[in-house]
């Protein structure tokens, strides 16, 4: 999937210079940003990299307390992870669509940012809705974003960031407005809701304080719903599955974009296996290519889990009955090709055309004609709760 043309001119050329420009180097800071400044930034890249495995610790440090983390994240991860938002915006047309309907009914775009950090997620839309306006030929509205994030000097920097981008594009400036704010939620419903790595970092979020929360935000969503991006672990992913369970069973979600084409149990949310998935992609530009060497490797996939919840007034749309959702890689099985695909409370192998091997990935769209002969994989029903789901009793 090849990026917007605005993308490269933003990661290339703006933002590492802006970094430079705030964080300067001990030498050549008055030069553009080039190879040697690669170097002296790595070291941050990698030390961050090393917090976000899976091993990280229990409780976070305030990482973007540190200016050598804030540069770093905005140098090489700020597009990693934009670039996560902005494939499922363009991979869900529909649910983009109902965000602008919204929008058109009230006058403006209201994003809620939650777990906003630097306005990752937030940049990823703008770049779409950029896009999006000039391959249209329509005018955009005021865009309003809300932030919520406990690490207010990190937000206070992704507002200067993007407000500088902003400015550069006739369809976008003098628009968009960025307010900040380390716990309090807007009055007004939102058009879209955004959350990348919230639950990942928020170990009390299935409390039952927490869910007097979640129900605070729900409530606001109106337009495009909620989508929740977190890493492609498995402890992640399996959170997010059960998270998704609870909140059916709530009635608060009634309907999902995306990757669910049911509203039944998740299969997934427990045993060996976990939903996530994998999207072809090449994140153009020199600096971030410079920057993945220094982690050993260089990234031509996003891996990630993800739930689109819909709003009640966009339902999403009822997908056709034989379509089902690729929930692996192709396997070699009794010699020949087969993926899982992923039904209410069960997935199983469903075998593929040779030639049709190519064309499918974890995360693909198939239509089924006629069920693999062999029994379904029967996956653990909801007999318990994962240990990283045990709800905390508040005093």
């Amino acid at each position: 999937m090849n990026q917007p043309h605005s993308w490269n001119w933003i990661f290339e050329d703006f933002v590492p210079n802006w970094v430079k420009k705030q964080y300067p180097p001990s030498k050549g800071k008055d030069r553009p940003f080039n190879k040697f400044d690669v170097n002296f930034y790595s070291r941050g890249v990698l030390e961050l990299s090393d917090m976000f495995t899976e091993d990280r610790p229990k409780k976070l440090p305030a990482y973007f307390q540190h200016p050598k983390f804030r540069s770093s994240y905005l140098l090489y991860f700020l597009q990693f992870q934009a670039a996560k938002f902005l494939t499922l915006f363009r991979s869900h047309p529909d649910a983009m669509d109902a965000a602008l309907k919204h929008a058109e009914k009230v006058g403006k775009i209201r994003i809620l940012d939650y777990g906003s950090g630097p306005g990752t997620a937030s940049l990823a839309l703008v770049i779409w809705l950029q896009n999006h306006a000039h391959e249209k030929k329509f005018v955009l509205p005021p865009i309003e974003f809300e932030w919520v994030d406990m690490q207010y000097k990190m937000m206070d920097e992704g507002r200067k960031l993007i407000s500088a981008i902003c400015d550069h594009y006739p369809q976008l400036r003098g628009k968009v407005t960025i307010s900040i704010s380390e716990r309090d939620l807007g009055r007004e419903p939102y058009s879209l809701i955004l959350m990348g790595n919230v639950l990942n970092e928020m170990p009390n979020f299935s409390s039952e304080k927490a869910f007097i929360f979640w129900e605070k935000i729900f409530k606001r969503s109106q337009g495009g719903g909620i989508l929740i991006v977190e890493p492609a672990i498995k402890k992640a992913s399996q959170s997010l599955s059960f998270f998704r369970d609870v909140l059916i069973e709530k009635k608060w979600v009634t309907s999902i974009w995306g990757p669910c084409l049911h509203v039944g149990r998740c299969p997934l949310t427990l045993g060996r296996d976990w939903c996530h998935f994998s999207f072809p992609i090449r994140i153009p530009g020199s600096i971030f290519q410079e920057f993945s060497k220094t982690l050993g490797s260089i990234r031509n996939w996003l891996k990630f889990s993800y739930l689109w919840m819909a709003s009640e007034e966009f339902p999403a749309t009822k997908p056709a009955a034989d379509q089902r959702r690729v929930v692996s890689d192709p396997i070699m099985s009794s010699g020949r090709k087969t993926v899982l695909l992923c039904e209410p409370n069960q997935v199983y192998r469903y075998g593929i055309q040779n030639q049709q091997s190519g064309e499918i990935f974890r995360g693909s769209l198939i239509s089924m004609s006629v069920k693999d002969s062999r029994p379904p994989f029967e996956r653990p029903r909801h007999t318990g709760r994962p240990k990283s789901f045990k709800p905390r009793r508040n005093s």
